[in-house]
């Protein structure tokens, strides 16, 4: 087989599941992301096979314009991405295009596949299956297709497949060690598309230093807890090209866990001391460990910004749910932020069924003692192969497996059936849009975010503080209708057994 154009795609929201636990104003309006796994595989191939990222989302193309785009570009092979929440449009897009380009070679990877990997390899109109670390496993199976060795192709790590009988072969999962995988070539990528709301006129870039979180948080769908690091030199190598290849650059570090290793973190900042290197990054963390002197070297280091999953402020649900955290530690973290000027962003969920009233209100009350620069709060959602759905199952609080009916046969705009009664889920919405609305409309908010424009003098931040502003005022006004809508909702539903309490 010659193989002279692979294209790779993400996919879009049209015909995802059905989302009932995040406010629809926080809903793409805070960031577009590059898709960093995409870059990897696509680097990973680009020196042995043409490839071209396709990056939908950026685009915000829709299924039509997508499966068009796709047949004009008639690939050989097709790498489709997948979220468990977005398997509807891959098998849309997979029955649409197979229809037209029957030859072409589709291969799918993501996160879905790790979850269910024959429920995968079953999907119509797909013909390989990439579990664990992609970037190998295509590489060798474009060699393969290459030379017409099938039987190379059955042997490959981490590939699955059908044999010409129908036969599933499903090899293990492949798992790098993390240094070995090459810098992704941000070049295949257009970045004027991507930015966040908390920054204003840098350059968003994406990276991690590791793959994998060893925790077992009973909400989070992450399932790769194999955690790999990657050396503090191949790190900052990273980072100094980024600095060095986009102008004003600032680089998001997409880990799930940054700080899991004290020492690791301080020879990082160490690495990029040494270098004498200017940066401005942010990451994602956990509170513990975080003591004053990873935050007086990371600031040294040019952290700006850092995520920090609170979840809640309450000590029982904290404990519930297996943070793995205290009260005392996050409180310790935001005081040690605050002193050194990083800004925080946390996140927050609300809605596990042994909490009260009480313990959501304390949630409020913690956001304000804490006070982080931003937050993004939820209610819970029971993803696919949770603890928390899981136990829902467990229980008979859901009758039977909506996931794998739903990722067996695929069906648009796929929606979870609601668990709660209603009397609970409109007092939820109103608790969610009450937790934005005394965040992002409280007083010293506003007051923070007038004054620190003054801080920009030249003509082309003005216009991007304006544009920022702008932004700003329309989410506030979504919020406080959000708010009034959901309290009268909420006042006209009758009192209902098992109603939170």
């Amino acid at each position: 087989m010659l193989i002279k154009k692979v294209l790779l795609i993400n996919l879009p929201e049209e015909g995802a599941c059905a989302d009932f636990y995040t406010p629809s104003y926080t809903i793409g309006s805070f960031s577009t992301y590059p898709p960093l796994g995409l870059l990897y595989i696509a680097t990973a191939i680009k020196d042995k096979y043409p490839v071209e990222i396709l990056d939908t989302v950026a685009l915000k193309y829709s299924t039509e314009e997508i499966v068009k785009k796709i047949i004009e570009k008639a690939p050989d092979v097709l790498g489709i991405s997948i979220q468990t929440m977005r398997l509807y449009p891959a098998f849309e897009i997979l029955n649409k295009v197979k229809k037209e380009l029957k030859n072409t070679i589709t291969i799918i990877g993501g996160s879905h596949t790790a979850i269910y990997p024959i429920e995968s390899i079953n999907l119509p109109h797909v013909d390989y299956v990439i579990n664990g670390d992609g970037e190998y496993p295509l590489l060798n199976l474009l060699d393969a297709l290459s030379q017409d060795d099938f039987e190379q192709i059955k042997s490959i790590k981490g590939l699955i497949l059908k044999d010409k009988t129908g036969q599933i072969i499903q090899n293990p999962p492949n798992y790098q060690p993390i240094n070995e995988i090459a810098i992704p070539d941000r070049s295949l990528l257009d970045y004027k598309y991507y930015y966040t709301a908390a920054d204003d006129d840098e350059q968003v870039v994406t990276m991690i230093s590791s793959r994998g979180c060893p925790f077992r948080c009973i909400f989070c769908d992450v399932q790769e807890k194999r955690y790999r690091a990657r050396s503090a030199e191949s790190v900052v190598d990273e980072m100094e090209y980024i600095s060095q290849t986009f102008s004003n650059p600032i680089i998001h570090v997409f880990d799930d866990n940054f700080n899991l290793f004290r020492d690791r973190v301080l020879e990082i900042c160490e690495e990029i001391q040494k270098r004498n290197l200017k940066l401005r990054w942010t990451t994602r963390a956990r509170v513990h460990p975080l003591d004053e002197e990873m935050i007086i070297n990371l600031k040294k280091a040019g952290l700006i910004r850092i995520h920090l999953g609170v979840e809640s402020g309450s000590e029982k649900s904290l404990k519930l749910m297996r943070k793995g955290i205290k009260k005392e530690q996050i409180i310790n973290a935001f005081k040690l932020c605050k002193k050194y000027e990083i800004d925080t962003l946390a996140y927050f969920i609300i809605g596990y069924s042994w909490e009260t009233k009480k313990d959501i209100n304390a949630t409020l009350k913690f956001i304000k003692k804490i006070s982080p620069d931003f937050i993004l709060a939820c209610t819970l959602y029971p993803c696919a192969k949770t603890d928390v759905y899981n136990e829902l199952l467990k229980t008979g609080v859901i009758d039977r497996d909506y996931w794998q009916e739903f990722v067996t046969n695929p069906i648009p705009n796929f929606k979870l059936p609601q668990y709660r009664n209603l009397k609970t889920k409109r007092y939820l919405d109103r608790k969610l849009d009450e937790i934005y609305l005394k965040f992002y409309c409280s007083p010293s908010f506003v007051w923070k975010n007038l004054t620190s424009k003054k801080k920009n003098n030249n003509e082309e931040n003005n216009k991007s503080s304006i544009a920022g502003l702008f932004f700003k005022v329309k989410l506030a006004f979504m919020i406080i209708l959000s708010y009034l809508k959901n309290l009268f909702l909420e006042s006209i539903v009758f009192t209902e057994k098992n109603e939170i309490k």
